[in-house]
């Protein structure tokens, strides 16, 4: 017994059969296959490539509207510095007016109280200058009734004046 080897590859018409069949599988892939799934991943790489532009143009936006929110709250915050420091002159205005009124007020009730206070003295030494002619008029009277020596007119007029001490204290 003896072995026949057969080549590896033969060239016959298998072989050419299975060329022309492997081109008319590769022609269908290519065709029913290839050119659908070239499209779809075409289709995909538009719709990446849009949603990435916009995904940056949102981006873009984000950050526009992010600069102008922070500029609007700067402005705020400086709004609200000037109305608070308004405020505080306002107050301080009206508590310097507050403070002269008090002045004016306290002014003129100390003129008042002094002039209440002057009357009350002149009406006092007008009293005090009555009081003091009436017992000058008892003294000079009883001196005169009496007509006593020196001794006893110097002892009237000094208990005459020790009465007017204790009577003006």
């Amino acid at each position: 017994m003896h072995a026949e080897t057969l080549p590896l590859v033969s060239v016959d018409l298998t072989l050419f059969l299975q060329m022309i069949n492997f081109a008319i599988m590769i022609i269908l892939f290519r065709i029913f296959f290839y050119k659908p799934l070239k499209k779809v991943i075409e289709q995909r790489r538009r719709k990446i490539s849009h949603d990435i532009s916009m995904a940056e143009s949102f981006k873009k936006e984000g950050v526009e509207l992010q600069k102008k929110s922070e500029e609007r709250l700067e402005l705020a915050q400086l709004e609200a510095k000037e109305i608070i420091s308004k405020a505080i002159k306002a107050a301080e205005m009206e508590r310097e007016r507050i403070l002269l009124e008090a002045r004016a007020s306290r002014e003129q009730l100390l003129k008042q109280t002094n002039s209440d206070i002057e009357r009350t003295l002149d009406g006092i030494r007008e009293s005090l200058a009555k009081e003091s002619i009436k017992h000058s008029l008892k003294v000079a009277e009883k001196i005169i009734s009496d007509n006593l020596d020196e001794e006893t007119n110097r002892q009237l007029v000094d208990k005459f004046i020790r009465d007017l001490r204790l009577q003006s204290e």
